[in-house]
């Protein structure tokens, strides 16, 4: 996340709004919304000096009607265009939900997999990890079939890994070490 200094005061802002409105969870909802619709025609738009401001105005209310996004949101992703930070829409959503689970005492827990995990596998995974934390855990899974084999378990900033490719590397970091 580089860009956290340069877009922490923004995520603030629309955090605070969301806590006034009390939709705290639908603006992450729909900043979720905005993160998952805005791809690289759109930034290129937004960042081409040819067009004129009211253009690409024009364009990102368009696109927010289409996604159905509330007035303050809608004002936030225009604001975010003109200020040359809507390509960092990816770490404005982790930063927002960092502090909206923050607020309601939840930690984010992303289980990564090889494969899909099996319900009940994936529930055994979360009643271990849930017995290492006093917050609430909002769980997430991932496929990343570079793991090879195994899971890796993040929360917060602390990583679990008990992936083969995390022990491949940790093998041979310790190759390395002793030639």
């Amino acid at each position: 996340m580089k860009a956290a200094k340069a877009i922490i005061g923004y995520v603030r802002a629309i955090y605070e709004v969301a806590r006034e409105n009390q939709n705290e969870a639908r603006y992450l909802e729909q900043l979720q919304q905005i993160a998952a619709n805005v791809e690289r025609q759109l930034l290129a738009l937004v960042d081409n000096p040819a067009f004129a401001p009211e253009e690409k105005e024009a364009v990102l209310k368009a696109v927010a009607a289409h996604l159905e996004l509330d007035k303050p949101m809608t004002a936030f992703f225009i604001l975010l265009s003109q200020h040359g930070r809507l390509r960092h829409i990816g770490d404005i959503v982790e930063l927002y939900r960092q502090m909206l689970y923050r607020a309601q005492g939840k930690r984010l827990m992303q289980i990564h997999s090889a494969t899909e995990l099996l319900e009940q596998s994936k529930q055994r995974i979360v009643d271990t990890f849930r017995q290492l934390s006093s917050d609430k855990l909002e769980v997430e899974t991932e496929v990343d079939p570079e793991l090879i084999g195994g899971i890796r378990v993040q929360i917060g900033s602390r990583v679990y890994d008990g992936s083969v490719r995390g022990r491949l590397e940790h093998l041979r970091a310790a190759l390395l070490q002793t030639s």
